[in-house]
């Protein structure tokens, strides 16, 4: 039995003799009553109560009054008090403020009473725990008492107003019930109370409780107490108890359940908990067993619980403490933003025996980091299983194991540049030791892994392996453009208070923006004191730097940066095999150049105070813009305050160079160069087209002293020339002291002279004199396009005060004279001096008159720097310029007279004025005509150039022309220009003669354009010979399309209103129709159809009259036209019809006849004038002969030949089976002219031609009449 047995037993041995005495004081008044009333009632006192009830209580009573009411049947005792005994709390141990009775008669013949109610008011007791004998059953009052002969009925006891108190000083317990209200019915086996307490309170020694609002009904037996309902509020929770108790006072057992809602708040404050709850629980508990060792079980719930920063909702949990285990099973509830179950086993007599599962599933991050009151940034969800046992006062001895999953893991800072990562890692722990199974974190880019075992002393090799992907990895740094791969494998050692990691860290390929290697290897071992690095190396190609050599600092009662002044080093580097290339990263883009390099450096001391020493070398160093220089050789020391170039050595050039400085990195320093003689011509930047020869050599020296240079340049200079223009020796020599700027350049041989001199911080007076200066030369280096035939000569005197601060507000005057310059054959000469005056902000020519054999030209104006101009110009300007600046204009002549004034800006210039061509002519490249005889006038105005009129001759017609030009600045806008053309004749091809009418307007934008309008051809005739052979060996393809012209499209309606004759040996023809000029002027291509309706075609001695003949144009792609032809004629006895049709590239030819014959008879009546059958006789070969004879010379070859005889005549088979002749003559001694043909219906003929190059080698070239051509290279042998 627990120790709280006793205690519990005596609590209800006390409470046993209470009610007893109650019992028994009540029984006594009641019986009383009634035998005063009935019996003894004239010898009834006050005092006799008294008395009785002194001897039943066993302490002194006191009865203030009793009143008996027998008609009512009512007994009234009021103001007993009981005093208390030596030891007991309070005054007194019982006071009843009032007992009433009431009395009833049940049966007189039976002498049976009925107490109908017994009421006690405002009782007052005090009960102090004390000896007495254990009470084992609980005192049944009877529904029926007998005294002596009478019989009492008893009813309903009712207590009001009550109040109890319990001391048990032993152990320092009491007790409080104020203001109870009961009720109690008798029963033989049992009694039934109901109980109502405002207020019960329990104070210990650390404890004080108070329950409200008590509610109780219990049905009461010897040894079992029902407990039907008891509810009661505890901190504001409602809970009702309901259940049994058996045997209270001897081994007792209990079957109780209890349900209602607990603040947790409540049980926190008792519980001492020193984070603030919030919350309700639903309690579900049933307790039943033995009273000293219940076994209990419960189901507990909530909807929301807070524990400090932790909240949960949708809680549930069983509970369970069987022979003091406790158990919790089936925990589950939404808490961090997931869902969190497990379970506990707790052993009360064995701690160490405690068995925790906890499973977490997608629990917050940052909620978890509130719980350990951290705020690092870190988001994203947790998986977690762990399963440990141990005792959980000593975490540290715990064997268990945990499972972490992690997703959707978002780093803070710049780390959240890794984007969403995970972490799945699984450890043990065995009595203090701690081995990590595996563990991995991988981000986009990045992934680490860990593995190995830990103490709490501090890790047991523990193993950390990291890969990453640099292009991802780049932001953490700010650097969006690295790429790469990097691998770090490091241990870490020691203790926790002191560990070591050792490791390599390699880049492999890494690149940020312009930075590159292939490779970086960083072998280290980092303290808390050291940072040790053997062998490190960056490798790109086969370039090296290896660095060796350490860090250290002191060592902090904690972690923290040490200070720069606190970490030295000791560091020293070289390079292996590296070249200048390799550091273009590190470049401005002037130095970067190419060659190898040799460096050593050695750094010491402190990262606050450190001094670097070191030399470089190469053999050779080159350079996109600075010459390149070989055999050089530096050594330099640097400290934070200055660096230092003891000697710098190199050859540039051929020619040594030598330098040597200082320079603080607060803003001071000085240098000196000084180099050889130099070939200017290899000077880099120098423009090949100036041609600048000679040799130099120059001093240089300056230093720099609270921002102001000092120094001077000196440069000889001998056998110089630019351009071809010898210069002679020079030299150079300028100086600036103390803000005071002197210069000179003198080239004697040449008469140029300048000069410069006046302060930094004020005006520089300069003056240039050039005697007789040759334009020629420059001007044609600059532009040989333009000024390929240009030359001139010019003498100069400029003289410039310039304001160093404000370099426009210059003034000075530039004066020419004289001035001459040649080209095109043209020649200006300038009439007296040209002065041009320079003013602050403005540019402005007093004075500029030229004059030429084609006359005069004046300008003058001025210029703003804001690009602001004003001026004039009147003069001739000759056309044959045209020629020299447009070379589509392949000549030109006449002049322009020309009457202008020019303002607005530079951007966009605006011109007013007049302009009048004369004598002009324009011959333009790839047209077949020449516009001659120009006369025009030309009106210019701010958005505009009016042409009002233009007349010019084109062979034997006249062209007229007016329009508008629109101006934006100096380009061309919109324009529009009609042209007129009457009786203009034209060779469009050879042998064509035409003469048209044409109304045109050219309308378009800058260089795109359009023509339109419409031709009319007033007389075309062609009277070449339209000869087979000629055309088919006509050589030469279409010339490439004109530059100028693929922009001008053309939209030109060609009426040939019947005037386009054919006048030739083999055809009298005269057509018309409407054709549609559409392309560029560059490819032009013709749509529509020509025609005619008579006519007549010689062919073989044959007149062929034209019935009908069309020749339609609708390629647009290219000029070939589709021919549908009808014609007849009479020969012999025969009327013969002909249809030719089909492309000019494969035309079909059919034949007809009356009376009809076959088209092999047709084919020879036609071509040698006898049928088939007539060319089978005897005679037939010879008239063939000499009819082919006639085919070949007059048809075919365009000529007559002395002899009608043929050299060839043959008759065959094809290679399809169908009849053949051929026939041939030998033109000359290595020419031979064939022709072959089929009788057959669909055969081909064709014409090849053979040439003897040399010996037994020909080259032939065969053409089919139907379309297709092929050539061959034959070497024939003949053998005998």
């Amino acid at each position: 039995m627990s120790e709280s047995s006793p205690r519990r037993a005596r609590l209800w041995r006390y409470l046993g003799y209470t009610a007893g005495a109650l019992l028994v004081f009540v029984l006594f008044l009641v019986v009383g009553s009634w035998l005063a009333v009935r019996v003894w009632g004239p010898e009834f006192s006050r005092e006799r109560l008294e008395t009785a009830l002194t001897s039943a209580l066993d302490r002194p009573t006191r009865v203030e009054h009793v009143s008996v009411q027998p008609w009512l049947g009512r007994v009234v005792i009021g103001n007993v008090t009981a005093g208390a005994q030596p030891g007991e709390p309070g005054p007194h141990y019982l006071k009843l403020a009032r007992l009433e009775v009431n009395l009833g008669v049940s049966s007189l013949w039976r002498r049976r009473l009925v107490l109908r109610s017994i009421r006690l008011d405002d009782l007052d007791l005090a009960i102090r725990a004390g000896g007495g004998p254990a009470l084992r059953e609980i005192p049944m009052l009877p529904e029926v008492v007998r005294a002596g002969p009478v019989e009492v009925e008893l009813g309903t006891v009712e207590l009001r107003r009550a109040r109890l108190v319990y001391d048990d000083p032993a152990n320092g317990m009491r007790i409080r019930m104020h203001g109870m209200t009961a009720s109690l019915r008798p029963g033989r086996d049992a009694m039934s109370a109901t109980v109502t307490l405002p207020e019960l309170g329990l104070d210990a020694e650390k404890l004080h409780e108070r329950v409200e609002r008590l509610e109780a009904e219990v049905r009461i037996g010897p040894t079992r107490l029902d407990v039907r309902r008891l509810a009661g509020t505890w901190e504001k929770s409602r809970v009702t108890v309901a259940g049994r108790v058996d045997g209270p006072f001897d081994q007792t057992r209990v079957d109780l359940t209890a349900r209602g809602d607990v603040e947790v708040a409540g049980v926190g404050r008792r519980a001492g908990a020193t984070v603030l709850l919030a919350g309700v629980l639903r309690v579900d508990a049933r307790l039943e067993g033995p009273a000293t060792a219940p076994r209990v079980t419960g189901d507990v719930a909530f909807d929301e619980l807070t524990a400090g920063p932790v909240k949960a909702r949708a809680g549930r949990a069983h509970v369970a403490l069987v022979d003091r285990v406790l158990s919790v099973t089936k925990l589950d509830a939404r808490a961090f933003d997931g869902a969190v179950n497990g379970s506990l086993v707790l052993d009360l007599q064995h701690m160490d025996r405690a068995h925790a599962v906890l499973g977490a599933r997608g629990v917050s991050v940052a909620a978890l980091e509130s719980l350990a009151g951290a705020k690092s940034g870190v988001s994203g969800r947790l998986d977690a299983d762990v399963d440990t046992r141990g005792d959980l006062r000593d975490p540290g001895r715990m064997q268990g194991r945990v499972r972490v999953l992690a997703r959707e893991l978002r780093l803070p800072g710049q780390l959240a540049s890794l984007g969403s990562g995970t972490v799945d890692a699984e450890a043990q722990g065995q009595q203090g030791t701690f081995a990590l199974s595996y563990g991995v974190a991988s981000w986009p880019g990045l992934r680490v892994e860990a593995q190995g075992q830990a103490t709490a002393e501090g890790p047991k090799t523990l193993r950390l392996t990291a890969t990453g992907e640099l292009a991802k990895l780049g932001s953490l740094i700010g650097r969006s453009s690295a790429s790469g791969d990097g691998v770090l494998v490091a241990d870490l050692t020691g203790r926790w208070r002191d560990p070591v990691l050792t490791g390599k860290l390699e880049l492999r390929s890494p690149a940020v923006a312009d930075l590159r290697a292939d490779q970086i290897v960083l072998p280290f071992e980092l303290t808390q004191r050291s940072l040790r690095l053997t062998a490190a190396s960056a490798r790109l190609g086969r370039a090296r730097i290896v660095a060796s050599g350490s860090l250290a600092w002191p060592q902090g009662a904690s972690p923290a940066i040490p200070s720069t002044d606190a970490v030295r080093m000791d560091l020293q580097a070289q390079t292996e095999e590296a070249r200048l290339e390799d550091a273009w990263p590190w470049l401005p883009p002037v130095a970067r150049g190419s060659g190898p390099v040799r460096a050593n450096v050695l750094v010491k001391g402190t990262l606050g105070a450190w001094r670097m020493t070191g030399q470089v070398e190469s053999s050779s160093l080159t350079w996109p813009t600075i010459p390149a220089a070989r055999d050089l050789n530096a050594t330099f020391e640097a400290t934070p305050d200055r660096l230092e170039v003891a000697a710098f050595k190199a050859v540039v050039l051929d020619a040594p160079l030598t330098v040597r400085g200082r320079w603080r990195w607060v803003g001071a320093g000085e240098v000196e160069a000084s180099t050889g003689l130099v070939d200017l011509a290899r000077l880099p930047g120098m423009s090949a087209r100036l041609r600048v020869e000679g040799r130099a050599r120059a001093n240089v020296t300056a230093s720099l002293r609270d921002g102001r240079v000092n120094g001077s340049v000196k440069a000889i200079g001998e056998r110089l020339a630019v351009a071809g223009w010898v210069l002679g020796p020079g030299t150079v020599d300028v100086s600036l002291d103390h803000n005071v700027l002197q210069g000179d350049v003198a080239l004697p041989e040449a008469r140029i002279v300048a000069s410069a001199q006046g302060r930094l911080d004020g005006v520089i007076a300069t003056r240039f004199t050039a005697t007789d200066f040759e334009l020629g030369p420059i001007l044609r280096q600059l532009r040989p396009d333009l000024f390929g035939d240009a030359a001139g000569r010019l003498s100069a005197v400029a003289t410039l005060d310039v304001p160093v601060r404000d370099p426009r507000a210059a003034r000075g005057l530039v004066r020419l004279e004289p001035v001459r310059f040649e080209m095109a054959g043209e020649s200006l000469d300038a009439q007296g001096p040209i002065i041009v005056r320079r003013e602050p902000g403005r540019l402005t020519i007093d004075r500029l008159d030229v004059a030429g054999r084609l006359g005069t030209a004046t300008a003058t104006g001025w210029l703003d720097d804001s690009g602001a101009l004003e001026g004039g110009l009147r003069g001739h300007v000759p056309l044959a310029l045209l020629a020299v600046l447009r070379k589509e204009v392949r000549d030109a002549s006449g002049k322009l007279e020309l009457d202008v004034r020019i303002a607005g800006t530079m951007a966009k210039p605006t011109v007013l004025g007049r302009g009048t061509i004369s004598g002009g002519l324009i011959a333009v490249r790839d047209l077949p005509f020449v516009v001659r005889d120009m006369e025009g006038r030309l009106v210019l105005s701010p958005a505009r150039l009016r042409i009002e009129e233009l007349k010019a001759a084109i062979g034997t017609g006249s062209v007229r022309a007016t329009g508008e030009v629109a101006l934006d600045g100096g380009a061309v806008g919109a324009y529009q220009v009609a042209l007129s053309a009457q009786r203009v004749g034209l060779t469009p091809v050879e042998g064509l003669e035409t003469v048209w009418n044409s109304e045109l307007a050219l309308v378009g934008r800058g260089a795109r354009g359009l023509v339109r309008g419409e031709a009319h051809l007033v007389r075309g005739t062609y009277t070449r010979d339209l000869s087979i052979l000629p055309l088919l060996l006509k050589t030469g393809g279409r010339a490439e399309p004109a530059e100028w012209g693929r922009e001008l499209a053309l939209q030109v309606q060609v009426h040939l209103d019947d005037n386009l004759v054919v006048r030739s040996p083999q055809a009298q023809v005269r057509g018309g129709g409407t054709l549609a000029l559409r392309g560029t002027v560059a490819q032009p291509t013709i749509l529509g159809t020509v025609e005619t309706q008579e006519g007549r075609v010689t062919f073989r001695r044959n007149r062929f009259v034209l019935e009908n003949a069309v020749v339609r144009f609708d390629d647009p792609g290219r000029i070939n036209p589709y021919l549908d032809l009808r014609a007849t004629t009479r020969i012999r006895t025969y009327d013969v019809t002909m249809w030719l049709s089909g492309r000019a590239d494969d035309l079909t030819i059919r034949l007809a006849s009356e009376p009809p014959m076959s088209q092999e008879d047709l084919l020879a009546l036609v071509t040698v004038g006898a049928t088939k059958s007539e060319l089978g006789s005897s005679g037939g070969g010879t008239v063939f002969a000499t009819e082919a004879a006639q085919l070949i010379s007059k048809e075919l070859l365009g000529g007559e030949l002395n002899a009608p005889t043929v050299d060839i005549l043959e008759f065959g088979k094809n290679e399809a089976g169908q009849s053949e002749f051929r026939v041939g003559k030998r033109l000359n001694d290595r020419t031979l002219v064939t022709y072959s043909g089929s009788f057959a219906e669909g055969g081909k003929q064709k014409l090849r031609v053979e040439y003897q190059l040399f010996g037994p080698v020909l080259v032939a070239g065969e053409q089919a009449f139907s379309g297709g051509v092929g050539g061959d290279v034959i070497l024939r042998f003949r053998f005998r």
